[in-house]
């Protein structure tokens, strides 16, 4: 058996999640957190919720699209025309040892409606402590975002943090002119903000930073394949039990 995860779907407008740029039509007020259980072969996990995303703006979602084969794609799956609500799911395994989470949510980033990951880890009944690895498909704010808090302390902090090599370097020295081909280069106040944020959560994480080996297995059930395209190096990951396999693809299609 096999399977596809696709993570958290962050093609969204970023300005979105800086405090500066925050459009927030309304206060949920709600503990949007949860869980599901599931096995895979003799793996146990876990699907964190850490909340969800509002967006109006239909275009940022798919920007080669037009508003109205959105409309029409929502409305053809008996979803409201007007909005996307983009739901944010986190993946926990446990194996004999190990208890490895997949991304981090927003975290740092968080609005009214995310920043849900830590409550529904407690819910799961595990702790911050509890986590042995973190594995980072990329470095975008919904899925880096969780792994430090807002004075720059560890939020796992006996854990080993993953991400690619090229994922890192390419944000440890990111500048505008990087963002020339990307939708983002129209939003140069947010790549100010968001690229020296980004840098400096992979700086706070440096001591606890490892990067994925793709040629070999890590704790005989991860595989890690570099995917480049939705960022320089975001890294897909197969997890395989038994005879089941799933396939963490994070933001992969978009």
């Amino acid at each position: 058996k096999s399977g596809v995860m696709a993570g958290t779907l962050s093609m969204i407008p970023f300005s979105g999640l800086m405090a500066e740029h925050r459009s927030i039509s309304v206060k949920t007020g709600d503990d949007l957190s949860g869980f599901k259980k599931l096995k895979l072969g003799e793996l146990e996990l876990f699907i964190l919720t850490d909340g969800y995303i509002h967006e109006e703006n239909l275009n940022s979602f798919a920007p080669r699209g037009t508003v109205s084969e959105l409309k029409s794609i929502l409305r053809d799956n008996f979803r409201p025309e007007d909005y996307i609500d983009l739901a944010m799911n986190i993946l926990l395994v446990k194996t004999k040892n190990k208890l490895i989470l997949l991304d981090t949510g927003m975290g740092i980033f968080a609005d009214e409606r995310t920043g849900f990951l830590l409550k529904s880890l407690q819910k799961a009944g595990f702790t911050p402590k509890d986590i042995t690895d973190v594995f980072i498909s990329h470095a975008h704010p919904d899925h880096i975002g969780g792994v430090i808090d807002k004075k720059n302390q560890l939020i796992f902090p006996d854990a080993n943090i993953f991400i690619s090599k090229t994922e890192h370097d390419f944000w440890m020295q990111a500048s505008m002119k990087d963002f020339n081909n990307s939708a983002l280069k129209t939003q140069p106040e947010f790549l100010n903000q968001f690229i020296p944020a980004v840098r400096n959560i992979l700086k706070t994480i440096k001591p606890k930073l490892k990067f994925y080996d793709f040629n070999n297995p890590l704790y005989d059930y991860f595989n890690f394949q570099l995917a480049p395209g939705h960022t320089p190096g975001l890294a897909v990951t197969t997890i395989s039990s038994g005879n089941e396999k799933l396939i963490y693809i994070a933001d992969l299609i978009h």
